[in-house]
C-alpha cells in the first residue's frame, strides 16, 4: 500500500469536491494522483451526497494520517474506507487490504503508519547531517512509499505482530538458558585463568621487591636466581602470560635443574630451589586472581622428603646429659648444642641470636627468637616471620647460659680479641678471620653452613675420643676422623654425629618427654602443632618423665 506526506496531499487532495455525474450516474471525483502526477476521474459509486462526502473525507484522511490521528477514529472513516482505498490506490489493492471481513486498519496501525513517516523524516536529517545530501519532502515520501510501506496492510501487521509475540515466548524460554550458559562460559574462562592479562616476567618484577622486605640479601638473590631460572624454561620465557603457566612446567623445570657448572644437585637442593617459585605463585595468585595455584599439584621430589615415622632425636635422658658433658671443655660447644636441644631455634635463627636477645630476670628468663634488621636491610629472619619468646628451660640449661653470657661479655672486652669475638653475637663464628674483609655480612657470622658443619665435626670428634668413644690415632687425616665419627651412626652413641636438625628434634622430644601437650610445644618450636608431632616429637606426651622445667 502507499502513502504519501502531507505536501503532496495538500496539493492534491484536500481541495477535492465530489461532483455530480450529469447523466446522474452518481458522484465523480477529479484530482491528480499524488504517486504518479497523472489527473485521475473517478466514480464514487454513490448517488447520496452525504455518501460522496463522507467518502472524500475518507480519502482525505487515508493520504493525510496526521491529521487524522489528531482525532477519534471516525465512524464515517470505519464505514467508507475500503471505497476510498479504490478511488485512491485501486480495486486489487483494497481487495488484498479487506480480504478479510472486519478487518479495517484500527488506530494503533495507524499510528505504527506515522512512525515509518517519522523515520523517514529521520533518516533525511541523517543524511542532511552526515553525508550533506538534502532531499525534499516529495524524496522523503516517495522513500517512505517504496521502501517502508509498500506492503503494509492490517491483516499482514497483525500476523507480525501475533509472531512477534510469539517471538517474546521463546525469548523467556531461551533468557533463563542464555544467562546459564553466559555463566558457565565465564567460569570455564576462569578455569583457564583467561582474563588473567600479566605476563610472568611483569608479575616477577612487582614480587621480588615485596619479597626483599625482611629477607637477607642472600635469601632475595637466591629468590632472583630461582625464578629467573624457571622463565628460561618457559617456551615464551618471561613473556608467557601467567594463567598459562601449567603444573607440568614447573615439574619439568624441577627435574631438569643443575647446579652452576652443570653437575647434579641433591634433591633437598632442589627443593629449597622449588620453595622459592612456590612463595611467587602464592603471591601471585592472590595478587593477580589466579584460579588455583599451579604449585598445589606439582609432583614430589623423590629423595626431598624427610620420612615422618623417622625422627632422629635423643630419646634417652642420660645420654643428652652425656653428650652435655662430654662438651665441658668446650663451652662453647656445650652452650651451642644446650641451646639448640634445649630451647629449640633453628640453625638460621640460633646462629643470628645477639646476647641482648636472652632475658635473665629470675622468673621471667626467656629466648628471644626474632628478625634482625640493619637500616633497611634484613639480615636474618625466623622461618615465619614472627618473632617469639621461649622460656629458658631452668633445670640444665639457666645454669650454662649464664655461665656463658659472663665469659663472653670478658671476652669481648679482652685485649687481642678478634672481630667476631668483639661481635654482640651469641655464638659468634669460630672461624678466622681471613685476608679478604666481609662485605654480604657482617663480622662474626656464621656465613656458610658448611664452614659450621666443619667446626662442630672438629669438636665432635675430640669430645667423643676424650670420652672413649672414639679411638683416633695420630696418623688418621682429617677424612678417616670424619669416617669414623660417622660410623657411630646406628650405635648406642650416635647423638655424636648429630647436627642442627638433630638438635631441633631433640628439642621437641625433650618438651614432650617433660609433659607439655602438642599446643604448648608448638608454640614454643614455632611450628603447627600437626607438624611438630610428625616431624620432632619421637615421644608422645604422656606425663611428665623428664625433669626438665620450662
Amino acid at each position: 500500500m502507499v502513502f504519501v506526506d502531507n505536501s503532496s496531499v495538500a496539493e492534491t487532495i484536500m481541495h477535492i469536491t465530489p461532483k455530480l455525474d450529469p447523466k446522474g450516474k452518481g458522484y465523480r471525483i477529479f484530482f491528480r494522483h499524488p504517486q504518479t502526477k497523472k489527473p485521475i476521474a473517478r466514480g464514487l459509486g454513490t448517488r447520496e451526497d452525504i455518501e460522496a462526502q463522507a467518502i472524500c473525507r475518507d480519502i482525505e484522511a487515508l493520504c493525510s494520517l496526521p491529521q487524522l490521528l489528531q482525532a477519534p477514529y471516525s465512524p464515517e472513516l470505519r464505514g467508507y474506507e475500503r471505497r476510498a482505498v479504490e478511488v485512491i490506490l485501486g480495486d486489487k489493492v483494497a481487495e488484498e487490504v479487506f480480504k478479510d471481513v472486519g478487518a479495517p486498519f484500527t488506530a494503533d496501525d495507524l499510528k505504527d503508519i506515522q512512525a515509518l513517516h517519522e523515520e523517514a523524516d529521520t533518516i533525511a536529517k541523517i543524511d542532511a547531517r552526515d553525508v550533506g545530501i538534502r532531499h525534499t519532502r516529495e524524496d522523503v515520501a516517495e522513500h517512505f512509499a517504496h521502501d517502508m510501506v509498500r506492503f503494509f496492510e492490517p491483516r499482514a501487521w497483525r500476523e507480525l505482530n501475533e509472531y512477534l509475540r510469539k517471538l517474546e515466548k521463546e525469548l523467556k524460554v531461551l533468557k533463563p538458558r542464555c544467562e546459564y550458559l553466559e555463566t558457565e562460559v565465564a567460569r570455564l574462562q576462569r578455569l583457564q585463568n583467561a582474563k588473567v592479562k600479566a605476563k610472568i616476567g611483569e608479575a616477577v618484577v612487582a614480587w621480588l621487591p615485596v619479597y626483599k622486605q625482611y629477607r637477607s640479601s642472600h635469601a632475595y638473590n637466591r629468590a632472583v636466581k630461582a625464578t629467573k631460572s624457571f622463565m628460561a624454561s618457559l617456551p615464551k620465557q618471561s613473556d608467557m602470560k601467567l594463567g598459562d603457566i601449567r603444573t607440568a612446567q614447573i615439574d619439568e623445570w624441577v627435574e631438569k635443574l643443575k647446579g652452576e657448572e652443570g653437575q647434579e644437585i641433591s634433591a633437598r637442593t632442589k627443593q629449597k630451589q622449588r620453595n622459592f617459585l612456590s612463595m611467587f605463585f602464592r603471591w601471585a595468585t592472590k595478587k593477580y586472581d589466579l584460579v588455583e595455584n599451579p604449585m598445589t599439584k606439582v609432583e614430589p621430589i623423590p629423595g626431598a622428603q624427610r620420612p615422618p615415622d623417622h625422627i632422629v632425636a635423643i630419646r634417652r635422658i642420660e645420654d643428652l646429659h652425656a653428650l652435655l658433658d662430654g662438651l665441658k671443655p668446650w663451652p662453647y660447644w656445650k652452650a651451642f648444642v644446650a641451646t639448640a636441644i634445649l630451647q629449640g631455634p633453628r640453625y638460621a635463627e640460633q646462629v643470628w641470636l645477639k646476647l641482648d636477645d636472652v632475658f635473665l630476670a629470675g622468673d621471667g628468663d626467656y629466648l628471644c627468637i626474632r628478625t634482625r634488621t640493619s637500616g633497611r636491610r634484613v639480615m636474618g629472619t625466623t622461618k615465619t616471620g614472627r618473632e617469639r619468646n621461649v622460656p629458658l628451660e631452668k633445670t640444665t640449661l639457666l645454669s650454662i647460659l649464664k655461665e656463658y653470657i659472663e665469659s663472653r661479655k670478658l671476652e669481648q672486652v679482652r685485649p687481642g680479641a678478634t672481630e667476631a669475638q668483639k661481635s654482640a653475637w651469641l655464638f659468634p663464628s669460630t672461624v678466622p678471620d681471613g685476608p679478604v674483609k666481609r662485605t654480604k655480612t657482617p663480622a662474626g657470622i656464621w656465613s656458610h653452613n658448611r664452614s659450621f658443619q666443619n667446626a662442630w665435626q672438629a669438636a665432635a670428634i675430640e669430645a667423643a675420643r676424650r670420652a672413649g668413644v672414639l679411638v683416633i690415632e695420630e696418623k688418621d687425616t682429617w677424612k678417616e676422623k670424619l669416617e669414623k665419627l660417622r660410623n657411630l651412626a646406628g650405635t648406642s652413641f650416635e647423638y655424636w654425629t648429630y647436627g642442627p636438625d638433630e638438635w631441633r628434634h631433640c628439642f621437641g622430644t625433650a618438651l614432650a618427654n617433660s609433659g607439655l601437650n602438642s599446643l604448648e610445644i608448638s608454640r614454643m618450636m614455632g611450628n603447627r602443632p600437626d607438624v611438630a608431632d610428625k616431624y620432632y616429637i619421637a615421644t608422645a606426651s604422656t606425663g611428665s618423665r623428664w625433669p626438665f622445667l620450662w
